[in-house]
């Protein structure tokens, strides 16, 4: 990018406003693009549901997730990944 070449001569601030770019702007396309990569712990997550077939909730994710890859996250964290990927458990209907 014209920004990660310019950076060694000149200053963040410089760069933008000679090519007409807000910094506001600049910082948040660097927090998307950066944001676009899973990390690992939500490719494990996605892993498990596609896996059990979206039959498991947070807190059954949780334990396998400290049973086969050692990770511990508060059960809470793997409620709100998987919401944010749109992962949430089927709900098994009641018997009449």
């Amino acid at each position: 990018m014209i920004v990660e070449n310019l950076k060694k001569k000149y200053t963040i601030t410089a760069i933008l406003s000679g090519l007409g770019v807000p910094r506001a702007n600049y910082y948040r396309w660097r927090l998307e693009v950066a944001s676009k990569s899973l990390s690992v712990e939500e490719e494990a997550i996605m892993e498990f549901c596609k896996h059990t077939k979206y039959r498991n909730g947070q807190r059954k994710i949780k334990a396998l997730l400290k049973q086969e890859y050692n990770i511990e996250l508060n059960r809470s964290t793997v409620q709100r990944l998987m919401q944010k990927h749109n992962l949430q458990c089927r709900i098994k209907p009641k018997r009449n």
